[in-house]
């Protein structure tokens, strides 16, 4: 009989389960606390998984917490953002800590093979190039913030600790803040946006791509790799596709009170933050019914493999997307940019997108068990499916469902944010030779489909 779980995928579930419960203890404490009353420990753990999970749902308003409670948050975030494979790789290399992981394994799932599999350049690039960004996205919205307050603009904390959590949540797609209605007093501030949604899509995009941009413009590589080309086509095409939906959708909406220029920012944010960051601009329960629809549709797709973001991938929907409308040849492989991508990752595509069909249609129908039928509340079954997509997609947007959710509602949401971050991420991990060994090859047999 196989193990449930392989030793792959029990030490990075352990290791994020850890994270999330040391989370939990830390921001029960009542010096993580400010607001009225006693924080739950429920809430602690909903608090510690949508951070760790780089989510952004909350079921209190993060301004409740006190400067210890935040500084906990965003240590969790940062946890959370620089990514499973760079804390797993760092127990690998800690004398102390040894794991019986495979170390090709876990690296070549988050890195093409172009990239180099040396552990510690690895997870020193990557910790660089987090905080060489979090840190130019301080800086930016540090000086905007001061700005702000030197023109009587009040903050309920300090503007380098407000500048430093908005970054560390913007770069790590985790969509915190420390505003009560996220950036809904900025939809007319250009700096602010454009600095939040460049740190969302250098989350998004990940090292691998960030790397393989960097060799092709210092010459070392002609040609970029499949994976950031198909990367990049599916991260524009989506930026400015959606962009131009949202503009047409809630231009006359949600935007009608601003001006054409800032309709067009803000459609540009909403198309960015919807993919896996969770910031926003406007209520998102005011948008219209085709746009709540369309969110869902970016809510699930998500950002780069490898990188901060969540969601089932840009890569593995650009793949099926392509079967959909092309099909596949006779072997299963598929051809993408003159190049032919292996059937085996073809049926891969196939089945991470299943899984997540799954897991979100089970979590669609918990929740409204929970919800709608038990707690008899008077949401409507799309904004019950909207909080399903962005606990699955760790996006974090919510019509305004997640402070209501009864203690059911939150631990269904608590299992779909960590299964949607972590519990699809390791099952993918590759069979072990000896599961590969004992597979059985049957008579073949064909069946009607269709």
């Amino acid at each position: 009989m196989h193990r449930l779980f392989s030793s792959q995928q029990f030490t990075l579930l352990a290791f994020f389960i850890v994270v999330i419960l040391t989370g939990s203890i830390l921001l029960v404490q009542p010096a993580a606390w400010n607001g009225s009353g006693q924080l739950s420990y429920l809430d602690a753990v909903f608090t510690s998984t949508s951070a760790v999970c780089v989510t952004g749902l909350i079921t209190v308003d993060t301004a409740q917490y006190s400067f210890f409670g935040k500084l906990v948050i965003m240590a969790l975030i940062q946890i959370g953002g620089l990514g499973i494979m760079s804390f797993a790789t760092i127990f690998l290399i800690t004398p102390s800590l040894r794991l019986s992981l495979s170390h090709q394994q876990i690296i070549q799932n988050y890195f093409v093979e172009t990239v180099e599999h040396r552990d510690r350049h690895i997870i020193s690039s990557i910790v660089l190039f987090t905080l060489i960004a979090e840190a130019v996205g301080a800086i930016l919205l540090y000086t905007r913030f001061s700005a702000m307050q030197d023109s009587g603009t009040v903050f309920n904390d300090s503007v380098l600790l407000t500048s430093v959590f908005h970054s560390v949540s913007a770069f790590c797609n985790a969509g915190f803040s420390l505003f009560s209605n996220s950036l809904e007093n900025y939809p007319e501030d250009k700096l602010v946006l454009v600095t939040v949604m460049s740190l969302i899509v250098l989350g998004g995009l990940g090292f691998v791509v960030f790397n393989d941009l960097i060799k092709r413009l210092r010459g070392k590589n002609r040609n970029l790799t499949l994976h950031s080309r198909m990367v990049l086509f599916m991260t524009v095409t989506l930026i400015f596709g959606g962009a131009v939906v949202y503009y047409f959708l809630e231009g006359h909406g949600t935007m009608a009170g601003l001006q054409e220029h800032q309709k067009w920012v803000n459609s540009f944010f909403q198309s960015v933050t919807t993919r896996t960051a969770g910031f926003n601009t406007i209520p998102q329960g005011d948008l219209s019914s085709p746009a709540k629809a369309f969110t869902l549709f970016l809510m699930f797709t998500g950002g780069a493999p490898g990188s901060i973001a969540g969601g089932v991938k840009v890569t593995t929907m650009l793949i099926v997307l392509t079967v959909i409308f092309r099909g596949t040849f006779k072997e299963g492989t598929l051809n993408i940019g003159k190049r032919q991508i292996p059937a085996e990752t073809v049926s891969n595509a196939h089945l991470f997108i299943l899984r997540a069909v799954t897991l979100v249609a089970c979590g669609a129908f918990a929740l409204t068990i929970s919800e709608l039928m038990i707690a008899d509340s008077s949401w409507s079954y799309m904004d019950v499916l909207f909080e399903v997509f962005s606990a699955f997609g760790t996006v974090g947007l919510s019509t305004g469902v997640t402070p209501t959710l009864s203690s059911a509602g939150k631990m269904v949401i608590i299992f779909v944010m960590f299964a949607g971050r972590v519990g699809l991420i390791s099952v993918t991990l590759t069979q072990s030779p000896e599961n590969l060994r004992h597979n059985i090859e049957y008579v073949t047999e064909r069946v009607m489909i269709g």
